[in-house]
């Protein structure tokens, strides 16, 4: 799709929810992971998506697939980036180059029982290259900024919502086992269920405070539990200007 029908179909969907904010709120599809073999998941969507994770050797798994942590960094780059091209075909830019790099930092020992207060993510880490042709130097960064400010995965992250998790007990005389949906991987028989009482658990979003900076744009979060600290960086010489 061009500049010209990406910005058409912003505007169109802008004005309408203008004119009628109730309709831009909505409840997700929802999405299924379900066990295929040892620690590798197949997670499904309504509409046809499925992706897989499976986790490293070192934690048991054979590293088959991205592990989910991989996924919620590959969500947070994937989605920063298309609010900055969003942006620029509002904006008539047309865009060279535009990368968005996403690192963290990680504690394993929330995941593996060793330490239940330690945070399992202490930091995220964006580093966007963008360049366009025929403007200054500002705008891209203009970009940037727009990008890190209006994606809704970096948003989620910054403001988290609560999340509540409800646990129910499936009994089953006849088991069988799960059918493997990757041509190369036969399905391993199901272990023992041990039956566990229903759960439930919310949590309330944090009240959070930001520190922005904009060398080029920096944002931060801090406290001792609130979520990992993001930042996204984009030096001023890292912005190519093709001509």
């Amino acid at each position: 799709m061009d500049h010209a029908n990406i910005r058409s179909a912003i505007e169109n969907t802008t004005r309408a929810l203008t004119e009628h904010p109730e309709k831009a709120r909505a409840k997700s599809a929802p999405l299924t992971a379900r066990w295929v073999d040892g620690l590798r998941f197949e997670v499904t969507g309504g509409g046809g998506e499925r992706v897989f994770t499976d986790m490293p050797a070192m934690m048991g798994g054979e590293g088959s697939a991205p592990n989910p942590g991989w996924l919620m960094r590959a969500a947070l780059a994937a989605c920063t980036a298309t609010v900055i091209a969003m942006r620029a075909s509002r904006r008539g830019i047309a865009l060279a180059t535009l990368e968005v790099v996403a690192e963290s930092d990680t504690d394993q020992r929330r995941l593996l029982g060793i330490d239940d207060a330690a945070p399992s993510m202490t930091a995220l880490r964006l580093t966007v290259r963008l360049g366009a042709a025929g403007v200054s130097d500002q705008a891209p960064r203009e970009l940037a900024a727009w990008g890190d400010a209006h994606s809704p995965v970096a948003c989620a992250l910054r403001m988290p919502p609560g999340i509540s998790t409800q646990g129910a007990i499936v009994r089953q005389s006849g088991r069988r086992a799960p059918r493997s949906t990757h041509p190369d991987r036969p399905a391993r028989a199901l272990p023992p269920r041990v039956p566990t009482a229903p759960a439930a658990a919310t949590r309330a979003a944090n009240p959070i405070a930001q520190n922005r900076k904009f060398d080029c744009i920096a944002s931060s979060l801090n406290g001792g539990r609130e979520p990992p600290q993001i930042a996204a960086i984009c030096p001023a010489k890292s912005w190519p200007n093709p001509g």
